[in-house]
């Protein structure tokens, strides 16, 4: 429990009656085996807060019970292959776990956590802890819920606790926490500025685009690079299921951060080209994506490694297909010193 749950060595809370309800009182000491075995047996209630500026687990909370809603952050994680785990809360909702295997800065398990549970509460709910503070508290699982009286326990795909609580937690498998932010992308757009803002955070899911894109996405290029980085993108804003509505405003955002921005009758003839067909720009050496996009390499991407489509056939991995695709869109820059 220790292990796995405990990331400060300074403070702790327990839940205590405050007049109608519960409420959680910190305590500023280590906490102790006792303390830990007083949890198990009921007698008590704890929660632990992450560490300043990094924690050794990430949490979402999903305020609900549908195994639908449920599902659905679950699924996330299956398709990426990330180990997580699901708590019963206790109260009205479920919690999905994952732990790492050496302490992630905070930033960036919430980040990891935005990726792939945006729509809901996501713990450590700070970057940072200023020092003498304590940051958002979380019950530690396997304990009483005193709201409703309900042990917190945690439970298979079908919602069914697991036999043997203690022994399961010995069973839970640990990520590298630093490889997977690199992988979903999450690495990309740090050094925006104010003239570069980062808008379209809340249209694209990092975690569904390839992580090269994500990052061209994220940063604008030089004039000969306009037509076919627009024509990447648009292609792959196409592929993950964005509409072209949606995909005008991403790709204005994307555009206003291009020196200089490309005229508006021509990214939207870059745009019609994308959507006019679903092409798939492949990411073998030389290729547009692996060249200009600041590629993370094979063995941190998901997309080598797995089938990329919907319909199981694996993404180009040649580099000869951009110059061709490139040229099905009208934009004005030249290619290779070439007119596309």
């Amino acid at each position: 429990m220790r292990e796995l749950f405990v990331s400060r060595a300074d403070v702790f809370a327990v839940q205590v009656r405050r007049g109608t309800g519960w409420g959680y009182q910190p305590v500023r000491r280590s906490l102790t085996d006792e303390d830990l075995l007083d949890h198990l047996e009921g007698e008590i209630t704890l929660g632990v807060y992450p560490a300043l500026s990094e924690t050794r687990w990430l949490c979402i909370d999903i305020d609900s019970r549908d195994p639908a809603v449920v599902g659905a952050v679950g699924s996330a994680f299956e398709a990426r292959r990330i180990p997580f785990y699901l708590e019963d809360s206790g109260n009205k909702g479920r919690h999905v776990w994952v732990f790492w295997e050496r302490p992630l800065a905070n930033r960036k398990a919430r980040e990891i956590g935005r990726s792939l549970g945006a729509e809901h509460e996501i713990f450590p709910k700070q970057d940072r802890v200023v020092e003498g503070r304590l940051g958002s508290l979380l019950k530690l699982p396997l304990g009483i819920h005193r709201t409703t009286g309900r042990r917190c326990v945690f439970v298979d795909s079908e919602l069914r606790p697991y036999a043997g609580q203690l022994a399961f937690l010995k069973t839970i498998k640990r990520v590298d926490g630093e490889r997977l932010w690199k992988r979903l992308g999450c690495d990309i757009g740090r050094k925006r500025t104010r003239t570069q803002p980062l808008t379209t955070e809340p249209l694209v899911e990092p975690a569904v685009m390839r992580p090269c894109v994500r990052r061209l996405l994220c940063r604008g290029v030089e004039r000969g690079m306009r037509n076919r980085t627009g024509h990447a993108i648009a292609s792959e804003l196409h592929r993950v299921g964005v509409d072209k509505e949606t995909g005008v405003g991403i790709m204005a955002g994307w555009n206003a951060r291009n020196r200089p921005p490309l005229p508006s009758g021509e990214l939207a003839a870059v745009l019609d080209s994308a959507y006019a067909e679903l092409y798939r720009y492949g990411c073998g050496a030389g290729s547009l994506l692996r060249s200009v996009s600041n590629c993370s390499g094979p063995e941190d991407c998901e997309f080598f490694q797995r089938p990329g489509d919907p319909e199981g056939k694996r993404l180009p991995v040649v580099g000869s297909d951009d110059q061709e695709q490139a040229k099905k869109s009208r934009d004005g820059d030249q290619v290779d010193g070439k007119q596309p």
